[in-house]
């Protein structure tokens, strides 16, 4: 947790303490004076158990990550890239077509083996060359940070069936940063989308 929380209030750094056997965070604003910061200390088990909440409500609604990640292609994907992409598809679907019309033809004796070999081989280079084409359009437009973050949360998610205690790599995986204000706890994940969890009040 070290250096990955924040003040909301006032965007000062939380420092670990320890009182009465129990582990703290405090805003050190709020420890140097507390008319600089209103935000009180926080138990470092509240803190986990809100990313634990965190945690299975994301692996609850993936498909909720899933539509951020299309969300963030669409808006980041330039028109020039969409047009060629959708092009791609277009002369992709063509050439599939125009494959099962031949092997048709030939099963049917409309054309002979040699017409068949020479125009099914076409047909697999056209093939290939827009699938390349389709597959680097694609690197290009996934290779974007927040995207590539996405799909890590979601494999991250897929692969843990459950936690009970914070975990160390999954935590680093999935968060950035925390801010903690006097009444929720809000975790900025690694693709920048951020949740909140409300705070126990005493």
């Amino acid at each position: 947790l070290t250096s990955k929380i924040k003040c909301e209030h006032c965007g000062g750094t939380f420092k670990r303490r320890v009182l009465r056997n129990k582990e703290y965070w405090s805003c050190s604003n709020h420890v140097a004076s507390a008319k600089k910061c209103e935000v009180k200390m926080i138990e470092t088990d509240e803190i986990e158990d809100a990313f634990l909440k965190i945690f299975y409500k994301l692996k609850e609604n993936i498909h909720v990550l899933e539509a951020y990640k299309k969300h963030i292609v669409n808006f980041t994907t330039n028109d020039d890239d969409r047009c060629e992409l959708d092009f791609v598809n277009r002369e992709l679907k063509k050439v599939s077509s125009s494959i099962n019309t031949l092997v048709r033809y030939y099963q049917k004796d409309l054309i002979s083996l040699e017409d068949y070999k020479k125009k099914h081989n076409e047909l697999l280079v056209d093939k290939s060359v827009f699938e390349m084409q389709k597959c680097k359009l694609n690197e290009k437009i996934y290779q974007r940070f927040e995207v590539i973050q996405t799909q890590i949360i979601i494999e991250c998610l897929e692969s843990v069936k459950e936690i009970t205690a914070l975990d160390e790599e999954i935590f680093n995986t999935l968060v950035d940063s925390i801010e903690v204000g006097t009444l929720d706890i809000q975790f900025t994940l690694k693709n920048d989308l951020k949740l909140k969890v409300e705070r126990k009040q005493f």
